[in-house]
């Protein structure tokens, strides 16, 4: 994906390796949470997880609804 985008200038590829980036970077930056937070708090961190995960179903499930028609 960087290299479509830096050598190749494919068109969408910067974007696909900043989307790529951020889950990347997102997905570090849990790990290091979830480290401090199990450090700090032991085998309750789990709630943490179970929070977020609980929030994200959430919002999937509310994008997810049919939308309302508009008389």
């Amino acid at each position: 994906m960087g290299r479509r985008a830096v050598f190749r200038a494919e068109p969408g590829a910067a974007a696909q390796a900043r989307a790529f980036g951020a889950v990347c970077l997102a997905f570090l930056l849990g790990a290091a949470l979830g480290a401090l937070l199990t450090a700090a708090l032991g085998n309750r961190a789990a709630w943490a997880a179970a929070l977020l995960l609980c929030a994200g179903l959430l919002l999937f499930v509310l994008d997810e609804r049919p939308r309302r028609r508009s008389p």
